[in-house]
């Protein structure tokens, strides 16, 4: 069976009075605003008999119920008003509401078809919704059928076909510039091995070398070295490291991807002391690179924090408590946070591995309060996948652990996944999420006990990602153009939307359905213009009118379950404005929205 059944009460205020076919098509006449209903949305199971032989089976979809009486939910439903069923757009577990437009209520695919009394609908939609009679009901129906629904599939690793890979390495980390993944140096084998220098370039399916090892030109040979992209000039940055002789770096070296060569740019004046194991990230707040401890020499452990802006280094102080001084920690940019989050690491003397999370705001450092900490600490690499924003840590010491820990931004808390089969488990690997192709890409590597491990490629995302895009025509309110901004829906989080280029006199309402091929009979989408409302043009049909306000964009929320039996829902949202002093209207384009896993 799916989760246990979930409510959501909204308080709502329509403003389409009446919509009506007539031979100048659909006309919708806006009386301002309305009196308040209510509409409750609950997922549960309901039953359906099926057509192979009678057999009781349930269904995906869902029921819009008039439900008569003053409140509470006690009581019979007298009638069923309109009834939806899911269907795949593209992806066999993949789940969008669509009308039935016949008497059959059916389920297509590998599952059983069922059947249902279709009564008439409503005359009018206005009856219903000026009634304070009335209740509303929603019911989203999971689907219980093993042959469509599985375990949820959230994020995972797997094999990433490539023609060749770098040779095996370890001791560096990866790096992107947003559209590839790079791979610069290491130390060479699962372990002994001579220091690198070359320059590996994944454009998702082929790996290129872009300068070989030991060309004329390039920086010499190193591993532990702090590397980055800085994305304002746009440039691969190496700082410090650790040579063949094994003494440590202080030069600074950029890599141009127009011309692809490098340039030794270490300033002539103040620079960072030379070191090894230091992390570097891009600070958007100060447009520079960051950088953050290191060891230095043998023994000395740092937590100094200094900046690059491509020709000096500059030593910072910031206010308030610091970091504990660390080595072998990463740090991982968060652009729509406009951070550096800095986890992991090694404590001065090999005391221990540190599990603390701390945030870089661009002026000083703030830990950050978890309840869990990253499985892996110490000889890792992290990357921040944009699209679920979380911060990946794979594998990594004490170990190495096949555990995958993520950093979820939305709790500011550490998840951690059990074993991935489909992952070596390795520390000292490459890593790095490419926002171009919406994956974290991870290779090469050191096993435990001297095995080497598979010279692979691998990747790590889910099997659905969440997505909410614009479509369609909006037309012009008093503040301009308006349109929706939503968060991305995922399963387990509160998913939100509000409208944009709102002015202080309009009522806003906000239209969500699951259904955009026709409402009440009529195909939609609708244009509006034979009804006063030039380039204006209804998307949904909305299961549900919730008012956002006088003024305002407001917000409407929705707290998705972690119920892997909606994973894949498609539903849509449409806002109107009406201005209150003249009457005139607004639309939105078609937002949409699909429900992923994380």
């Amino acid at each position: 069976m799916g989760g246990p059944p979930f409510s959501m009460a909204l308080s709502t205020r329509p403003i389409l009075d009446s919509a009506r076919r007539s031979s100048g098509g659909p006309i919708v006449r806006f009386r301002g605003l309305l009196e308040f209903v209510r509409i409750r949305v609950r997922v549960q199971p309901i039953p359906g008999t099926s057509q192979d032989g009678g057999r009781t089976s349930t269904a995906l979809g869902a029921c819009l119920r008039l439900h008569e009486g003053s409140g509470g939910e006690s009581g019979q439903f007298d009638r069923i008003l309109d009834c939806r069923r899911f269907r795949s757009p593209a992806h066999p577990s993949a789940k969008r509401m669509e009308s039935s437009s016949d008497p059959a209520f059916s389920l297509r695919g590998p599952t059983r078809s069922l059947t249902r009394p279709d009564p008439a609908p409503p005359s009018s939609w206005s009856s219903l919704l000026m009634s304070t009679r009335h209740l509303l009901l929603l019911l989203a129906l999971p689907l219980l059928c093993s042959a469509v629904l599985a375990q949820a599939p959230g994020a995972h690793w797997s094999t990433t076909p490539t023609t060749t890979n770098p040779p095996l390495r370890r001791e560096n980390p990866g790096v992107s510039d947003g559209v590839y993944m790079y791979v610069f140096g290491g130390q060479s084998g699962n372990s002994g091995g001579a220091p690198l220098n070359d320059l590996w370039r994944f454009d998702g399916v082929t790996w290129t070398e872009m300068t070989a090892n030991g060309a004329a030109g390039s920086p010499p040979e190193r591993d532990r070295a702090g590397i980055t992209w800085d994305m304002a000039l746009n440039r691969l940055v190496v700082f410090g490291g650790e040579d063949a002789a094994g003494s440590a770096l202080g030069d600074t070296w950029h890599w141009d991807p127009i011309t692809n060569l490098w340039s030794d740019v270490t300033p002539t004046g103040t620079s960072p002391s030379a070191r090894k194991f230091c992390a570097l990230a891009w600070d958007a707040v100060n447009t520079r690179v960051l950088l953050f401890g290191g060891l230095q020499g043998t023994s000395t452990h740092l937590n100094d924090t200094w900046v690059f802006d491509g020709v000096s280094w500059m030593e910072l102080a910031p206010a308030g408590p610091l970091p504990p001084v660390r080595r072998q920690h990463v740090l991982v940019e968060r652009p729509d946070f406009a951070d550096v989050i800095m986890c992991g690491g090694q404590e001065a003397g090999g005391a221990g591995m540190l599990g603390d999370t701390w945030r870089w705001d661009g002026a000083s450092w703030t830990q950050i309060a978890t309840t869990v900490s990253p499985a892996g600490k110490v000889a890792i690499d992290a990357a921040y996948d944009q699209s679920r924003q979380r911060i990946v840590i794979a594998g990594g010491n004490p170990g190495p652990t096949g555990s995958i820990s993520e950093f979820d931004s939305v709790t500011n808390d550490w998840v951690i996944r059990p074993l991935d089969p489909g992952i070596y488990k390795v520390t000292r690997y490459f890593m790095a999420y490419v926002p171009s192709m919406g994956k974290t890409f991870k290779v090469s590597g050191q096993a435990l006990n001297a095995t080497t491990p598979p010279d692979l490629t691998y990747e790590f995302q889910s099997d659905f990602v969440a997505t909410y895009t614009m479509s369609g025509t909006a037309c012009a309110g008093v503040a301009g153009v308006p349109t929706l901004v939503a968060t991305t829906p995922w399963l387990d989080r509160t998913f939100s939307v509000t409208v944009a280029n709102v002015a202080a006199t309009e009522a806003v309402t906000m239209l969500s359905g699951v259904d955009t091929t026709s409402w009440m009979g009529v195909p939609l989408p609708w244009d509006l213009s034979a009804a006063g409302y030039p380039g204006c043009t209804l998307y949904v049909s909305p299961f549900f009118i919730t008012d956002l306000g006088i003024g305002t964009g407001g917000a409407f929320s929705f707290a998705f379950p972690n119920d892997p039996s909606i994973y894949g829902l498609q539903f849509f949202n449409q806002a109107i404005l009406v201005d209150t002093a003249t009457g005139a209207a607004a639309f939105t384009g078609l937002g949409t929205g699909t429900l992923g896993v994380l």
